[in-house]
């Protein structure tokens, strides 16, 4: 799936990003890596859920599926795919910052303005949800499992977030 999208975005930005621009390879690699990491991330953040499902897992435990699918881990999945999501959303947060925050040190103004838009407040938000989540569930085995059981429930805000989010409101 990062593949695909990056390579989508990559040719793109060939078209779009003339060479000898500056700061030419910045801005030809790095939205198609944030571009495949946005695609991959949304991509985890559908299947995670039905690591979780009891009912569908039972059933599908039942089903032809179980030679190729390992239901009965489905939570070592369910915590694989919860860390690594977390891993692409904090290093992909950390290249937008690096990126745009360059660009915009250097006076390209259209940087500037995504740090005044209205979808960086839903991109911090995001973030913030996310470092709840990841840091509760690797600290999951020293903290009181209410507060991992109760804080992990964000995940319902964060997918409210995700969408409004990828809508990118433009007035």
């Amino acid at each position: 799936i990062w593949t695909n999208f990056f390579l989508k975005k990559f040719d793109q930005q060939k078209e779009k990003v003339t060479e000898g621009a500056p700061f030419y390879w910045w801005k030809r690699i790095t939205p198609p890596l944030e571009f495949g990491a946005m695609h991959a991330i949304l991509f985890q953040m559908g299947i995670i859920p039905f690591t979780m499902s009891r009912l569908t897992i039972a059933t599908a435990s039942n089903t032809g599926l179980n030679r190729f699918i390992p239901f009965n881990r489905s939570q070592r999945i369910h915590i694989h795919l919860g860390y690594t999501w977390f891993l692409v959303v904090f290093f992909s947060t950390i290249l937008f910052f690096l990126f745009f925050g360059l660009l915009c040190a250097n006076g390209e103004e259209e940087f500037c303005a995504k740090f005044r838009s209205e979808i960086i407040i839903t991109g911090y938000l995001l973030f913030a949800t996310c470092l709840a989540i990841g840091g509760t569930s690797y600290f999951r085995n020293q903290i009181p499992y209410e507060i991992f059981y109760g804080l992990h429930h964000l995940v319902f805000i964060m997918y409210a977030l995700a969408i409004i989010h990828t809508l990118d409101f433009k007035g």
